[in-house]
């Protein structure tokens, strides 16, 4: 509707062209597996971040610690999908010569930490090494957590004090391990879910803050949020700019 001039407040058309330059450039980091980095100052703990992760997550290269939302069951997306579950799976599994996959390794791992238990609680954190992910992306953990249950013929279901719980647990075994200085986490619940991004972005960027705000002695410096698509980038950028806590970002950067 723009291109075919169909508004005449320039103010419109302005927003308009803005947001078609965006949206492509943000397609077009998909496309090549891009990944930029916006990070956002503490305005008190100058050493601590927290930032914004866009695009595809296999172009990260320089977080410590991925978050895999997963079901109740821990039952990972398959290799094809395109989920934060499924894209971790396929990153993490050893290859055969030509790219297929020859070991589960993921998985694999996912379903051993599991032993016994044909599901777990919501919330329940359990955490993997990160197989091949270590090599083509410096990943040294992944910590699996349970973020929506699932009922039959009802699908995924959650609730936004699950999905807190999740935040909260993540970072508290983060705090516990104190082995790690950086960690991603995807806007959980809002796939499978179905959770509005904003409202869990809100939640996300308020967790991340009182966590630095509670525990300025942690080793987690850099929180970061995954936003593979264009709104969510904006909704982050905003709320962030939006934080008392935080200051604007002083430095742009791939991967």
């Amino acid at each position: 509707r723009i291109h075919a001039q169909e508004f005449e407040d320039p103010k419109i058309i302005i927003a308009g062209q803005w947001f078609e330059g965006e949206f492509s450039r943000l397609q077009t980091e998909l496309e090549r597996g891009n990944s930029r980095t916006i990070a956002f100052r503490h305005a008190t703990l100058p050493d601590r971040r927290l930032g914004i992760k866009t695009g595809d997550i296999l172009a990260v290269r320089d977080v410590d610690v991925w978050v895999n939302p997963e079901n109740t069951d821990m039952e990972m997306d398959r290799y094809f999908g395109q989920t934060v579950s499924a894209a971790i799976r396929r990153g993490g599994a050893k290859k055969n010569a030509n790219g297929s996959i020859a070991e589960d390794t993921i998985g694999r791992a996912l379903r051993e930490a599991l032993g016994s238990r044909a599901f777990v609680a919501p919330g329940i954190v359990i955490g993997t090494d990160a197989g091949e992910l270590l090599l083509t992306n410096n990943v040294k953990r992944l910590l699996h957590v349970a973020c929506v249950q699932g009922a039959l013929g009802q699908g995924f279901r959650t609730s936004i004090d699950v999905l807190a719980n999740c935040i909260d647990r993540v970072l508290g075994e983060l705090q516990f391990s104190g082995r790690y200085n950086s960690v991603l986490i995807p806007l959980i619940g809002t796939g499978q879910g179905g959770y509005p991004v904003a409202e869990v972005a809100q939640l996300l960027v308020d967790r991340a803050v009182g966590f630095f705000d509670s525990a300025p002695d942690t080793s987690i410096k850099e929180i970061y949020i995954l936003a593979y698509r264009n709104a969510e980038e904006l909704i982050l950028r905003d709320l962030m700019s939006r934080a008392q806590r935080l200051k604007p970002p002083d430095d742009l950067r791939a991967g």
